[in-house]
């Protein structure tokens, strides 16, 4: 119950909605498509805090999980951004 409530959509529904009231719905899905990106980080962070806790405490897997987090944003935005795939992933939105 505890992972459902901190995965509810709280974040995403008021931005989302923002988004889509001010810019429209091109700008809406382009920021969509950017948090799907962000995804496989996300559950590289997750794993590292699930599976460090328990090894090297939580402080460190915390701390590990959020520069990994990071690393992988970084390598990600600069394999798209050579590939020049980085427009048309997100619609043409950067």
């Amino acid at each position: 119950m505890t992972a459902f409530i901190a995965l509810f959509p709280a974040a995403t529904v008021p931005t989302f909605s923002l988004i889509y009231l001010n810019a429209g719905v091109s700008a809406m899905v382009a920021y969509a498509r950017g948090l799907l990106l962000l995804t496989p980080a996300w559950i590289l962070y997750v794993m590292c805090v699930m599976l460090g806790s328990p090894r090297i405490g939580f402080p460190a897997a915390l701390l590990l999980g959020i520069c990994i987090y990071v690393l992988g944003l970084w390598l990600l935005l600069r394999w798209l951004q050579r590939s020049k795939h980085l427009s048309r992933v997100l619609g043409g939105g950067l």
